[in-house]
Formats: structure tokens, sequence, C-alpha cells
């Protein structure tokens, strides 16, 4: 994409996560985008507010397992990244919780892509070394930890409880490797 039609998105985006899709106008975008309201500047990039919500849903959807999940070096590293991740795409996950049942065809994929794709690598990461364990179940407990703490301070503006980023990451490594740990003499 282009630096501006890449404007447009991002600002779309946060019109979008703040306003809902249907609240959403081009000259919102447009002023977002630091473009001049009502010129035409959105139309240069794209044919329609639908087109451009096509256009960052294909976006998410082009992304590798690495940029999803990166293979971490540590656990503290993974659940860093993971947060960051959720962090970049806050106004996808405000839109796509306030707007799901408006695009189904639209967010399904990413819903595989974002939320389920995560969950299967760190089920097939941690199988890989505690075989013994229920990985599916074990991922899901873990990677949902961090995904629920996102999509509250998403949806409430702020973070359940006051627990800081680092000392979540600390706990949450912590648990991992307990689990790990105990997986090998099951």
């Amino acid at each position: 994409m282009s630096a501006g039609r890449d404007a447009v998105v991002a600002a779309a985006l946060r019109c979008f996560a703040a306003k809902g899709f249907a609240g959403t106008t081009i000259v919102d975008i447009e002023t977002e985008a630091g473009l001049s309201p009502g010129a035409g500047g959105t139309y240069r990039h794209f044919k329609s507010k639908r087109a451009i919500l096509e256009a960052a849903v294909a976006e998410v959807l082009a992304r590798t397992d690495e940029q999803v999940a990166p293979q971490p070096e540590t656990l503290k590293d993974a659940a860093r990244t993971a947060l960051a991740r959720m962090d970049e795409l806050r106004d996808l996950t405000r839109l796509l919780l306030r707007d799901i049942d408006q695009f189904p065809e639209l967010f399904e994929p990413v819903i595989d892509r974002l939320i389920e794709g995560p969950y299967r690598i760190a089920a097939r990461r941690m199988a890989a070394v505690a075989p013994a364990l229920d990985t599916e179940a074990l991922a899901t407990l873990l990677v949902g930890s961090l995904v629920n703490v996102k999509v509250i301070q998403a949806l409430a503006g702020r973070r359940p409880g006051s627990v800081s980023d680092e000392r979540l990451v600390d706990a949450w490594a912590h648990l991992y490797s307990l689990l790990l740990k105990d997986g090998s003499q099951l």
C-alpha cells in the first residue's frame, strides 16, 4: 500500500473503532487522516467505506504465522510480543467486537487468523516440549488470559485491576514454565 492509502486505512480504523462502521462518515475518515474534508481525497484510494474495511482485513489476513506469533526467545518475550500485537490491533479489535454481526463474512477469517491462529501456534509449540499435556486446552487458557486483558482494555478503555504489563508478563511466563515443567511428569 502507499503511504496515503495506509493513512486512510489507519484513520478509518480509528474512526470505526470510536463510532462504529455505520456511524463513521467519509468526512470523518478524511479529517482523521489529515486530508481536506469533503475534497474526495479518500476516493483517490478507495471507492467506499467498505473498500477501506476490506483493505484493512486483507492486510491482517496477509500476515504470516511469524508475524502473528513470532518464535520467541523466552516466555517473557512471547507474552510481551502478544501484548504488543494486540495493542497494534486495538482499533480493529474494537471494530470487530462492535460490528461483527454486520460483516461476518469479512471478520470470520480475521478471527481465524488473529485469534485461532495464535492459539494453534502456541499449542503446537507447547506440544513440542511437553507432549503429555493437553496443549490445546492450556494454550486456550494461556493465550486467552493475555487476550482477555487487551479485549477488556479495548472495550472499557482500561485494564482489569492495576497489574502492569511487566507484572502480567512475569506472572504469565512463570505460570507457563510451571506447566511445561509439570507436563514432563504427567
